[in-house]
């Protein structure tokens, strides 16, 4: 898994590092590949509570049981196929090249205002 540092918005601790999610970030190319995190809190959506998520190359992020990797390149929401449980920031069919470096950054509690 790798580690990346990568530019923050002004006030944010400059010593970040974002870690790379495994399989989307170790130098390969990904076509229509995702990872699981666990959350380190429950995420409420449509009434639900959710512990993971899978954060998928093709820019989403699936809650809840029934997803399989591989897809979602052009799934539909509302059919029955038990992923509508979803969050859809960047949904198109991508391939990750090598250089590609899908990654997270977890925030400590303390530093979030609100």
């Amino acid at each position: 898994v790798a580690s990346v540092s990568s530019p923050l918005p002004s006030g944010w601790n400059s010593s970040a590092v974002f870690t790379g999610l495994p399989g989307l970030s170790d130098g390969t190319v990904v076509h229509d590949g995702a990872a699981l995190l666990t959350l380190p809190f429950s995420f409420p959506l449509y009434l639900t509570f959710y512990d993971e998520v899978h954060v998928s190359s093709n820019g989403l992020l699936i809650f809840g049981e029934g997803y399989s990797p591989g897809t979602d390149a052009s799934g539909e929401l509302g059919t029955d196929d038990d992923v509508d449980s979803l969050i859809a920031p960047f949904w198109y069919d991508l391939t990750c090249g090598q250089t590609c470096v899908v990654s997270y950054l977890e925030v400590p509690a303390s530093s979030v205002v609100g």
